[in-house]
């Protein structure tokens, strides 16, 4: 079972199951990823196949692609776009990260020194 809400929230979606978004655009693109959770204006946004990723907060992961990846905080991780196991925690924590795996931030605006 799935549960949308919001204008476009998971309105792409097709085989995915086990699926949470709240908030207008979350989740819009998810086709077939599953057990996915986004809360939050454009939340997940470009998630389509990316499956096990919470996002709770406004542009939270919003370009990931990738599994297995948490955040929470406004726009905390929203520059990954592939990458997995990676935790971002606070206002834009990982928003500069674009890729990897397994990155930590925590913190407001939190990024890792490469």
């Amino acid at each position: 079972n799935n549960t949308g809400v919001g204008i476009n929230a998971m309105d792409a979606i097709t085989t995915a199951d086990g699926t949470t978004a709240i908030g207008n655009n979350a989740l819009s693109k998810v086709t077939t990823g599953a057990s996915n959770t986004a809360v939050g204006v454009q939340a997940l946004l470009d998630n389509v196949s990316g499956t096990q990723n919470t996002s709770i907060g406004g542009y939270g992961l919003a370009n990931v692609t990738g599994s297995y990846n948490t955040g929470a905080g406004y726009s905390a991780g929203m520059g990954v776009i592939g990458g997995a196991y990676n935790t971002f925690l606070g206002r834009q924590a990982g928003d500069n990260v674009t890729t990897g795996d397994g990155n930590v931030c925590i913190g407001s605006n939190a990024d890792p020194a490469f």
